[in-house]
């Protein structure tokens, strides 16, 4: 990692440098933190360099990251028809040397490095009200959290396989040069969950759509509730996400606006979405833009899916589901682009209707059976009013959220993430295009190589199973 924090800490202090003292950068192995961030405008330049880590096509959430889990998924398909890309998510042959896995790596740390250099310096900022500090601090905690936890899911053992035992990724709190070793999944698990305590006890209360750009106090708790239930906490995991639901400021978009509310730049729902505008939104390279027959058109949804929908969708399957008639096959049309701007999407990172399902799924594994239909029913019904109230209970009521989750979030970036941590097969079934069409639980190819180069780079790095 040596050469990917000198790389990171030169980025985001040499090209977001907002004082005269930026341009006499000494020739040297690092940069000295000193030189980076002296008060509170520096700090807000940086913190917007945290944001724009996170909006890479290549590898994180303005396309990859979320196309990944689905295509790697029985959700979504790559057309035999292509323009080559997703091929090694979908046929499960991704290698540490090539592809999505060897990018993400550097982005995630890209973005930690980034967060990193405003909670070291934070303490020489007294330029600021202590509100306003307090609330810029608490997103960098809240961004390196997420970075942290979005490392876990592609690299590392879900924590339901081994209690948290498996090596996990390296746990970085500073912008330093080291070779550091994987740190143990649980372990991981604690830093992130005291990240994002502290993120939301620092945070304000944000009102207004604009704001939902940005991490704020529920956007932290709300994340905080998907971190417990990955660690199978659920307690924690029902007390939070019912917090979010009754405290905060979100709401439910109406069943009659769900549709055209893909079309918005934000709406009530939406907790954390990453704003891409006409300047800085990836084009032909955008997330809606693989997608969209008016696109590359490369990914579709597979038959399962699309007859799920159709049988429980209600609303759901208009706004997800595109029926083309000159090419005679069904697209993805939940990212349909604002002004018919194939690709001009913002893209959803926490949405209000996950914490219902949170509490859903954390009730029922606590065997609080009528509280989990309590939280399903309001996601089943919003989807279709005239929909039969959700009676079941048991495994039988456990496989009912985990359809709706499937259901509610098709084709943002969860799907396989909800089949390893919950230790299920992957089943593609009769029609699947792919080299692989079963994965069995806990197969190896749900974790994704550590990158070749960090492997060389890093004497204490250690490969994943299966890609020694």
């Amino acid at each position: 990692m040596k050469k990917l924090n000198i790389y990171i800490l030169l980025f985001v202090f040499g090209f977001f440098a907002c004082t005269d003292s930026y341009l006499d950068v000494e020739p040297q192995t690092s940069l000295s933190t000193d030189m980076a961030i002296g008060n509170f405008a520096d700090a807000q330049v940086a913190l917007m360099g945290v944001y724009d880590a996170f909006q890479s096509t290549a590898s994180y959430y303005a396309r990859d990251f979320v196309v990944t889990p689905d295509i790697a998924s029985d959700d979504a398909f790559v057309a035999p028809q292509n323009s080559g890309r997703f091929l090694q998510q979908f046929n499960f042959t991704t290698s540490p040397t090539t592809g999505f896995s060897a990018a993400f790596w550097n982005r995630a740390y890209n973005a930690i490095n980034r967060a990193n250099n405003i909670i070291v310096r934070s303490d020489v900022i007294t330029d600021a009200p202590e509100e306003e500090l307090n609330h810029l601090l608490g997103q960098a905690y809240a961004l390196r959290a997420l970075a942290h936890f979005d490392l876990l899911r592609i690299y590392a053992r879900p924590f339901s396989w081994d209690n948290g035992n498996a090596p996990g990724v390296p746990f970085m709190s500073e912008p330093k040069i080291s070779s550091p070793s994987r740190d143990q999944v649980s372990f991981v698990y604690e830093r992130i969950i005291e990240d994002l305590i502290l993120a939301a006890d620092l945070m304000k209360k944000t009102t207004g759509l604009a704001e939902r750009a940005y991490m704020s106090k529920y956007a932290a708790k709300a994340l905080l509730a998907r971190v417990y239930l990955y660690k199978q906490e659920w307690q924690l995991a029902a007390n939070t996400a019912v917090d979010v639901i009754l405290n905060s400021e979100y709401q439910l978009v109406p069943t009659n606006n769900y549709v055209e509310s893909w079309l918005a730049e934000f709406t009530t729902e939406s907790i954390f979405s990453l704003a891409m505008s006409n300047l800085d939104y990836s084009a032909t390279d955008a997330l809606g833009y693989i997608y969209l027959r008016a696109g590359y058109g490369d990914l579709r949804p597979t038959e399962e899916i699309r007859n799920l929908l159709a049988e429980y969708g209600g609303v759901r399957q208009q706004a997800f589901i595109n029926f083309d008639i000159i090419a005679e096959d069904y697209f993805v049309a939940k990212y349909p682009g604002r002004d018919n701007q194939a690709g001009l999407d913002n893209v959803p990172v926490l949405r209000f209707a996950e914490l219902y399902l949170i509490a859903a799924e954390a009730f029922a594994n606590l065997n609080e059976d009528e509280l989990a239909q309590q939280y399903l029913n309001v996601i089943v019904k919003r989807a279709n009013p005239s929909a039969e109230t959700i009676t079941l209970t048991g495994e039988e009521l456990m496989e009912r959220i985990y359809l709706e989750k499937r259901l509610e979030f098709a084709f943002e970036g969860h799907r396989m993430f909800d089949i390893s941590r919950r230790q299920q097969a992957l089943d593609r079934g009769e029609n699947c295009f792919s080299q692989t069409c079963f994965l069995p639980a806990r197969d190896y190819r749900f974790v994704f190589p550590i990158p070749q180069r960090e492997m060389d780079a890093n004497p204490n790095m250690t490969q994943n199973q299966g890609y020694e």
